[in-house]
């Protein structure tokens, strides 16, 4: 599944593949925007971008959290079914994920910063 992933995603540069909670992450630039769980790639999606995927027919990363016995869900989108098999398209789609995760990186408008008091910042 490793190769198969890097090859699918390789439009993008060189992905890297990281086991993690029963699955797989897939990063690019130290940003990780795939998960994997069985035989299905998940993409992050956020506000602007998960319409997309669900005009897509992209369903959503669910699972069951145990501790409190429900259903809950991530910010991933499954790979749309015509994405899947070749790089071209899955590394379109996988641009909007890198994108959302970019977006999520950003600082917030209108937060203000805690004061962290004096510092070498201060002459």
């Amino acid at each position: 599944m490793d190769e198969h992933l890097t090859d699918l995603f390789e439009p993008l540069g060189p992905v890297v593949v990281k086991r993690m909670f029963g699955g797989k992450g897939v990063w690019l630039d130290g940003m990780m925007f795939a998960l994997v769980f069985g035989e299905t790639i998940y993409l992050k999606v956020d506000d602007q971008t998960r319409e997309t995927f669900l005009a897509a027919g992209s369903e959503p990363f669910v699972y069951h959290q145990r501790k409190r016995d429900r259903q809950a869900a991530l910010p991933y989108f499954s790979l749309p079914e015509e994405a899947q098999d070749g790089p071209v398209e899955a590394s379109r789609w996988a641009r909007l994920a890198l994108e959302a995760v970019l977006r999520g990186k950003a600082p917030k408008k209108g937060k203000a910063r805690a004061d962290i008091g004096p510092g070498p910042w201060d002459g």
